[in-house]
């Protein structure tokens, strides 16, 4: 008889505590209206949105669950890609959705869910628009790029610095009232993705600002 009691406490221990939380689970998906799972929902090391470098996700679950994954958008299923490194995301000028559940004795998690885009951040200019004297020497207009890598070209004439514009090396003087504008853009495969356009507009005294 022992053997059959030993094997019984054996498999009380390691059902009971599934048990205990599949139905804790279901008291709170009770007292939430939500269906809740009994396996805990992936959670991903970046937040979804917006981001100006190539960079990387991981994916984090309870312990003993494997977890699937998806890029396309559609929901993960035990027939998924099954995570075992982080994830890259590195193609500029795109967005992607991220989708992952996890997996433990059969029970299925909820699913996670985030979306990426990667895109070359708007250059940003060290002086505001506005009403100055004179922009030169130690307050001339600089250009920087949160993108690492980008090439920023320019234009101080009110012109599209994509097809009017000159390359940014440096400082740029400002003494007259000139709208400048600014493009980032980093070259992938001979081809060029761009920021957005970024502008200001700067009024040199004693000459009366124009209208906006």
């Amino acid at each position: 008889a022992y053997p059959f009691v030993v094997v019984g406490v054996v498999l009380f221990v390691q059902i009971m505590p599934r048990l205990l939380k599949a139905d804790m689970a279901h008291e709170r998906s009770l007292i939430s209206g939500v269906a809740e799972a009994a396996v805990a929902t992936p959670t991903f090391s970046v937040e979804a949105g917006t981001q100006y470098n190539p960079f990387s996700v991981e994916i984090a679950a309870e312990e003993g669950a494997t977890v699937y994954y998806t890029l396309d958008g559609t929901e993960p299923t035990t027939e998924s890609t099954v995570y075992s490194e982080a994830i890259a995301f590195n193609e500029f000028g795109t967005s992607t959705t991220l989708k992952a559940i996890a997996a433990v004795d059969g029970e299925l998690s909820n699913v996670a869910s985030a979306t990426y885009s990667l895109e070359v951040a708007a250059p940003a200019f060290s002086v505001k628009g506005g009403v100055y004297e004179k922009l030169t020497g130690e307050t001339a207009l600089q250009f920087t790029c949160e993108t690492e890598g980008a090439t920023i070209y320019y234009n101080n004439r009110g012109g599209d610095p994509k097809t009017e514009g000159s390359k940014s090396y440096g400082s740029l003087s400002v003494l007259s009232t000139a709208e400048v504008k600014a493009v980032a853009y980093v070259e992938v495969e001979g081809e060029k993705i761009y920021s957005a356009v970024a502008s200001e507009k700067y009024y040199i005294s004693p000459v009366k600002p124009f209208e906006k």
